[in-house]
C-alpha cells in the first residue's frame, strides 16, 4: 500500500469509530462481547441499523426546519407519556399521548406523530 492508500483507510476507520460512538451512546449499546462471528456480525448489524435510523431522524428534523440533533430530539420525546386506558377485560379501549411541551410538539409535527392539542 502507498503513503496515501494507508492514510485514506485509517481516516476511513476513525470515521466508522465516531459512527459507533454516535449511536452507542443514545442506545446504550455495551461494547462487543461476542466471539462467534454470526453473533458479531449481528451487533454489527443492529449498530448499523441504529445509525441509520440516527441519520434518518436527523434528516426528517433538518427536512422539517429542525436544527437539532436526532439524540437531542429522542431525549425530549421520552419525556411524552402514552396513556392507555383499558377495560376489566384487558381490551384496549383508549389510548392518547399527554398533552407535550412547544418543542416536543415541533418535533412531533415533523416526524407527523399525532398528539393531544392543547388550548395554549
Amino acid at each position: 500500500m502507498g503513503a496515501e492508500a494507508i492514510i485514506s483507510a485509517y481516516y476511513d476507520k476513525d470515521g466508522i469509530e465516531k459512527a459507533f460512538c454516535c449511536i452507542k451512546q443514545p442506545i446504550r449499546l455495551r461494547p462487543i462481547r461476542h466471539w462467534l462471528a454470526g453473533r458479531v456480525k449481528a451487533h454489527i448489524f443492529i449498530c448499523y441499523l441504529s445509525y441509520l435510523l440516527m441519520k434518518a431522524l436527523e434528516h426528517m428534523l433538518k427536512k422539517g426546519g429542525l436544527k437539532l440533533s436526532a439524540e437531542h430530539a429522542l431525549k425530549q420525546l421520552s419525556k411524552v407519556k402514552y396513556v392507555v386506558v383499558t377495560n376489566p377485560k384487558g381490551d384496549v379501549t383508549a389510548s392518547k399521548l399527554s398533552i407535550p411541551s412547544r418543542e416536543q410538539r415541533e418535533i412531533m409535527d415533523v416526524l407527523n406523530v399525532e398528539y393531544i392539542k392543547s388550548e395554549t
